[in-house]
């Protein structure tokens, strides 16, 4: 049985994204013709790894992105918890931060280095790989963290 979950917005992401997109906008407006095709790019290719939701298909988590979904092995999940706020006080060492999501690799005191596919951090699921943690963000934590663990 599939379950898929949305990936809301938090009120954070949506003034960042807003912010960001005015800037950027002005940016674009400012500059020549090929110095504004490559700020529209930036947006573009934010856009294309937004986080759209996720879903449980079997042994597989899918990341749906625009036109495109990252894929987990759920064989190799050893665990998986609830933990809003786990992401406080991140550094982005790597990835998309503010911009249609939270997106790419992440470190902070409390859960090390992960790789991040987020959009509000009041949501924070932490699923641990083994070899790596992932932290998602759906808009119904506690049945994702059910549906992964259940397989």
């Amino acid at each position: 049985m599939n379950q898929h979950f949305s990936a809301p917005w938090s009120r954070k992401l949506a003034l960042l994204t807003v912010a960001f997109l005015a800037i950027i906008g002005v940016a674009a407006f400012e500059a020549d013709g090929l110095v504004a095709a490559g700020v529209v790019g930036v947006v573009v290719l934010c856009a294309a790894f937004s986080v759209r939701g996720y879903s449980v298909a079997g042994e597989t988590l899918l990341v749906h992105r625009l036109g495109w979904a990252t894929r987990f092995d759920l064989g190799r999940l050893r665990g998986a918890e609830f933990s809003p706020g786990a992401t406080l006080g991140s550094v982005r060492t790597f990835g998309i931060g503010g911009l249609f999501a939270f997106v790419g690799h992440y470190r902070n005191a409390t859960l090390g280095a992960y790789r991040a596919f987020a959009t509000d951090d009041a949501r924070t699921v932490v699923l641990d790989f083994g070899t790596e943690r992932v932290v998602v963000t759906p808009d119904r934590p506690a049945e994702f963290v059910a549906a992964v663990t259940a397989r």
